[in-house]
């Protein structure tokens, strides 16, 4: 669990009470009400995070990748809970294959999907795997990130891209027909 930024700002808030508080000691105990209060919150917030259903991640990508071309990966996500939950997610993308367009933030609405996308270039030939994605979890008073593994692992395979072959593959089926004795004549008339 990761504090974020809004309990860290009210943390920060606490501390400078409580340096005016130094300075009018009436103000003592309404510091020490506000850190309590602000301990009570924490607390809770922490145990209804620790409540929440992790949403559920399925990952669309091709099982065979060209090397070096863009290829877009899909991302779908499912949203259990009678909660909208805010999210920060990045997939388990291997080491040998190129990223854009991740990390994401984005806002799953109560008993919601979403659908995110975004695209890799592979880099080296072989078998990659994709690891289960990486997925951080607001709390519901947004004082708590919660860090979980979602997804299941993806193997792809990665070949050289023929896409350039296949284009000369045309030219070369003319050369080979000449090749066999078969030649384009002009008809009279032509």
């Amino acid at each position: 669990m990761i504090p974020a930024a809004a309990l860290l700002q009210a943390l920060g808030a606490w501390l400078a009470l409580a340096l005016v508080a130094a300075f009018r000691p009436a103000l003592l105990p309404v510091w020490s009400g506000v850190g309590w209060l602000l301990l009570g919150l924490a607390f809770l917030d922490a145990l209804l995070l620790f409540r929440l259903r992790v949403p559920e991640m399925t990952r669309k990508v091709p099982l065979t990748l060209p090397l070096g071309v863009w290829c877009e990966v899909g991302v779908f996500l499912h949203n259990g809970t009678a909660l909208a939950l805010r999210l920060q997610i990045f997939d388990g993308c291997p080491a040998g294959l190129e990223l854009r367009g991740m990390p994401q933030t984005l806002t799953l609405p109560a008993h919601g999907h979403a659908t995110l996308t975004y695209q890799v270039r592979p880099l080296a030939r072989g078998i990659q795997t994709f690891a289960p994605g990486a997925l951080r979890v607001a709390s519901p008073l947004g004082l708590w990130w919660r860090s979980c593994g979602v997804g299941a692992s993806t193997p792809v395979r990665v070949y050289p891209n023929f896409a350039a072959v296949k284009k000369f593959a045309a030219l070369a089926t003319h050369h080979h027909l000449a090749q066999l004795g078969v030649h384009r004549k002009r008809r009279r008339g032509e």
